[in-house]
């Protein structure tokens, strides 16, 4: 049977001579001249081929990636990092508190998601069995896409509000001073923008004979989900502070609104031109997931799609030229909402304190035998620059 890195290789290897074959003649067509109803045709089939091509690469990468980080041995001995502390923590009870250390995993952490369901039916029990295969099953969610965008993290060892000082205007020189006359011209002004965080957390309940019996690397499932699921709670939140909206100091201000709920060619122009020339270098879109399909639809005044593909796995699709990154915490189409953003992101700081702290106890639900894991994090998002993010609204009713 073909395993999972057989079966990339292949697939990698068939996507590459697809483009050599498929994708690069139609290419250097388009280079040249508008399609014909058949090659419009032939590109479609083959942006749908690549599309469903990516989608596969991308699922045996995360298994590939999440296999590498279970345990392929029932010994406790070989266990480390994460997995030996909280085993220490858990079982051995040498231990009241484990801070686990997210700067350098910050963005992981918000990028990708695993998931265990918390109802009574599926609390852990069918992870101990007398024989049980050393992998962990995992359905796959959404990812956020406001760090890949290029949103900048930050962490700070306290919480309180900071007030960062930030250039308001530059000032103007005076132009043609004449020989002897006072020389004029405008002076600096700053201002602030303000930081401030919230908290975030989850607990999960583990039975101690799962801890104790299982073949896999329970513990440390636990703290990355743990640490993910805070993640992306605050992605979400920072997402909600950047929409426009009255009385959010963090909130985008430059915004074009659609006449439709959906943005045309000529509205796309203009949203990339609400951004000014500097902010539009290394920008990108940030599109939520029902947005996709309507931009993917979007053609120049030749009838030609601007949305393109990418040729290279586990690259962004490119709109006029701009990365597209989806994300499922912006709204959908609708009157009003603001289902896409662009623009330099970088100017976008996702603030968090410390680490997230990992906290065990065995009280809480003594009656159960079964030990509670809370994680907890502080984190909140600064927007440093109004003048570097647009939103698309769409037509109100």
């Amino acid at each position: 049977m073909e395993s999972i890195n057989e079966a990339l290789e292949r697939l990698l290897n068939e996507r590459t001579k697809f483009v050599e074959e498929k994708v690069k003649p139609l290419s250097e067509i388009a280079a040249t001249r508008s399609f014909t109803p058949e090659e419009e045709t032939t590109s479609d089939e083959c942006k749908t081929r690549l599309n469903a091509m990516d989608s596969t690469i991308s699922l045996l990468r995360d298994e590939i990636s999440m296999q590498s980080k279970m345990p392929q041995t029932t010994s406790r001995a070989q266990d480390n990092g994460i997995s030996e502390q909280l085993r220490s923590l858990l079982v051995e009870r040498n231990s009241t508190k484990q801070t686990i250390d997210l700067k350098t995993d910050l963005a992981r952490a918000f990028k990708r998601a695993l998931t265990t369901d918390p109802s009574q039916t599926g609390a852990g029990s069918e992870l101990v069995p007398t024989t049980f295969a050393q992998s962990l099953i995992t359905p796959l969610r959404q990812m956020s896409g406001l760090l890949q965008a290029g949103a900048q993290p930050l962490s700070t060892s306290t919480g309180e509000e900071i007030l960062w000082p930030r250039v308001k205007s530059y000032g103007e020189a005076e132009k043609n001073i004449k020989p002897g006359a006072t020389i004029g011209g405008t002076d600096m002004s700053f201002d602030q923008v303000s930081s401030k965080t919230s908290k975030y957390g989850q607990i999960v309940m583990t039975p101690r004979e799962l801890i104790e019996d299982s073949a896999i690397d329970i513990e440390g499932f636990v703290g990355q989900a743990i640490g993910q699921n805070v993640g992306l709670g605050i992605d979400s939140d920072a997402l909600d502070a950047l929409l426009p909206g009255d009385g959010k100091d963090n909130a985008i201000t430059l915004t074009v609104t659609g006449g439709a709920i959906t943005p045309t060619f000529d509205e796309i122009i203009d949203l990339e031109s609400s951004v000014i020339a500097p902010y539009r270098v290394g920008a990108a879109f940030l599109v939520s997931p029902g947005a996709v399909k309507a931009l993917r639809k979007i053609k120049d005044t030749t009838g030609r799609y601007l949305w393109q593909s990418s040729l290279q796995a586990g690259w962004p699709a490119v709109l006029d030229g701009y990365p597209v990154i989806e994300d499922p915490f912006l709204p959908n189409p609708g009157a009003g909402q603001a289902t896409i953003l662009f623009g330099s992101f970088n100017r976008v700081i996702m603030r968090v304190v410390n680490s997230l702290a990992l906290e065990r106890s065995d009280q809480f639900a003594f009656d159960k035998d079964s030990i509670a894991w809370r994680g907890i994090l502080r984190a909140g998002v600064i927007l440093t620059d109004s003048n570097a993010l647009a939103a698309f609204v769409g037509k109100t009713a």
